[in-house]
């Protein structure tokens, strides 16, 4: 391949961009070429994807993993007020409800397809529930989920208890990515990288789960280079497990028995520090399940088989057709097809996994793992919650649940002053301003795809009018007829876009703000003319200002009607409109560029690949340092 630089071709602009932002930018100056397209300079195909450029179409299904892991923060924190209370009930509870209020403000198609409130009686996430905005094109995840694994450990203030989810992004709509197991409990044996590679080599080795432990023990110990006696045995302290407990102590093993938690112990084979070598015992089979994506990230391997308790739930599982697979034993990849998959937990209780939450004060700190298969990496995430900043997003605080609403959303309903419809704003309330940056671009420039992407990235939240004022034209009634005009080219007033704006905000963007990364708003579509910007500064917090620039016409109105066909947008479908719309822009839209110094403007050439364009903004973030460090600690394991 050749050196970056031999890939960077300069592309001047001659578009019509204010004058002193053309002396001023670096983008018309000889001696720095920002701008840039992807192409090999001597033959001008199409080149590498720099290494640090994340597609688009990637970027969705790669971040999920930090989302989630915001999910099972939230959980650990809210079920820490029943630690030692005695209502293992009351504490999974909360931790749904802390999930459930994360998981509304995800962008994916998700269900549940393991899911734990049935076994244990308690108000779970159930299975076949569908979580997730379900937005058009939101990645399709399957998700196996345990909220709280440890009930018994947290409300009795003991050790091991984590809250963790597992996921796998569907790519195949119609084949589910985790196995759906009917039965309450399975047998399981997990053991660490090492012995899954030694029985990779040779599948005679006596690696069985239904093998004398003894001899699996002793496998164990000959791969590890251990004696028998050094060989660490997990068991769940069960009178289910009693035979196997009996069985290792006769081997001369060293046993470790655990109360609650079977997540966490499974896990431990397949961690060096972890002290244990061999999991085995019958534990619930969502459990199971969990565990196995886990085991699958780390390198590490599992045996699984159905354990009925009694005739009445083996006629059961022989009347709903799983019968002929009650024998059947299962390894971690007959549980987790696919590699697209993700393992995340935070500590709530000490355990081989994670330490356990730290309260000082009104600031708790957790510990998380976020762990993905396709790049083999393993992350441990220290994370600092103050929370007198901001309180927990529940779903039971939810506007329109029936439980007490958000405090938050309640002060945006008040009886303030309103203009228009939406609430006057004074530049002293500096509560209401966010950090943000700003897309400018005729239409077809790829504002929303751009907008999109950095939407996708751990810090960053996007906001489009677009997206807004579609979704108030697609509303039934009233409200969705009033806005009718805008599809066959109609304006709306500067009273209705703040209204619209506004409710957005309150509803979409404010809920994530208890990320653990700093929130950057990316807003595409706002201000539409110089008019608007003091209204915007009383709401945003203006950075940085990114031009995507494109100067042929025809280029910009291929690529609206590719998007009519493609997204079926019928305010896309019509040239005049198209044309209109860039009339507009031109004669309203672009001279707002000059109500921003020249220190915050940056111009990108849009006529590039959207990865390429993407990159170019990222680069101009980093260098312009437009974000704030996050605080947090990750150690990756490769």
């Amino acid at each position: 391949m050749k050196p970056v630089n031999a890939l960077l071709a300069p592309r001047e602009l001659t578009s019509s961009i204010p004058a002193h932002v053309r002396a001023s930018h670096p983008m018309h100056n000889s001696s720095l070429r920002n701008g840039f397209s992807l192409l090999d300079s001597n033959n001008d195909r199409p080149a590498a994807q720099l290494p640090h450029t994340i597609a688009p179409e990637r970027a969705e299904t790669r971040l999920i993993q930090f989302e989630l892991m915001r999910a099972t923060e939230m959980a650990a924190l809210n079920c820490l007020q029943w630690l030692g209370k005695g209502e293992k009930e009351s504490a999974d509870e909360a931790a749904c409800d802390a999930i459930r209020g994360m998981f509304d403000a995800m962008d994916m198609r998700g269900e549940v397809v393991i899911g734990e409130g049935v076994k244990d009686k308690a108000p779970g996430l159930f299975a076949g529930e569908r979580v997730g905005a379900w937005r058009d094109r939101a990645p399709r995840v399957d998700i196996a989920i345990d909220p709280l694994d440890g009930t018994t450990n947290v409300s009795k203030g003991l050790p091991n208890a984590i809250s963790c989810i597992a996921a796998a992004v569907r790519h195949d709509e119609a084949t589910p990515a985790l196995q759906y197991v009917p039965a309450f409990y399975m047998k399981k044996l997990a053991y660490p990288p090492a012995v899954r590679r030694a029985w990779i080599k040779d599948d005679t080795l006596p690696l069985d789960i239904n093998a004398p432990l003894k001899e699996v023990i002793a496998l164990t110990a000959k791969i590890l280079g251990k004696n028998v006696r050094d060989v660490v045995v997990m068991a769940l302290d069960r009178p289910r497990n009693e035979a196997i407990i009996e069985e290792v102590r006769r081997t001369g093993a060293s046993l470790r028995m655990i109360a609650d938690g079977d997540i966490s112990a499974a896990l431990g084979p397949a961690m060096p520090k972890s002290g244990v070598d061999l999991y085995a015992g019958v534990g619930g089979a969502p459990e199971g399940i969990l565990a196995a994506v886990g085991l699958r990230c780390m390198g590490g391997g599992m045996q699984a088989q159905m354990w009925p308790r009694d005739e009445a739930e083996l006629a059961s599982l022989a009347e709903c057709g799983w019968g002929d697979h009650v024998e059947r034993v299962y390894r971690s990849r007959d549980l987790v097809s696919g590699d697209d998959i993700f393992f995340i937990a935070t500590g709530i209780c000490d355990s081989p996994l994670l330490r356990g939450a730290q309260v000082q004060g009104s600031t708790v700190t957790t510990q998380s793992v976020v762990m993905r298969l396709q790049s083999g990496t393993v992350r441990y995430i220290e994370t600092e919650h103050d929370l007198t900043q901001r309180p927990l997003r529940l779903r039971s605080r939810r506007p329109n649940s029936q439980n007490n609403a958000d405090p938050a959303a309640a002060s945006m309903t008040d009886d303030s002053p309103r203009v228009g419809g939406w609430r006057e704003l004074k530049e002293s309330e500096e509560v209401a301003k966010l950090p943000g940056i700003l897309l400018i671009g005729p239409p077809g420039c790829g504002k929303g795809t751009i907008g999109k992407a950095l939407g996708s990235l751990p810090g960053f939240i996007h906001c489009s009018s677009g997206d807004v004022i579609r979704a108030a034209m697609s509303e039934k009634g009233a409200r969705g007829e009033r806005w009718a005009p805008v599809v066959n080219g109609g304006l709306i007033s500067d009273d209705d876009m703040w209204e619209l704006f506004d409710h957005y905000i309150d509803a979409e963007v404010r809920p994530k703000l208890s990320a653990p990364l700093p929130t950057l708003l990316v807003v595409d579509g706002v201000p539409r003319c110089p008019s608007q910007v003091p209204e915007l500064r009383k709401r945003i917090q203006v950075r940085g200002v990114f031009y995507l620039a494109i100067e042929n016409r025809e280029v910009l109105l291929q690529r609206l009607l590719r998007r009519s066909h493609s997204e079926s947008r019928e305010d896309d479908a019509s040239r005049q409109i198209m044309l209109t719309r860039m009339r507009l822009f031109e004669e309203q839209t672009l001279p707002l560029l000059d109500e921003y110094p020249n220190h915050m403007l940056h111009v990108i050439d849009a006529e590039q690949a959207p990865t390429a364009v993407l990159s170019n903004v990222l680069e101009r973030l980093s260098r312009s340092d437009l974000r704030a460090r996050s605080s947090q600690r990750s150690a990756t394991h490769v």
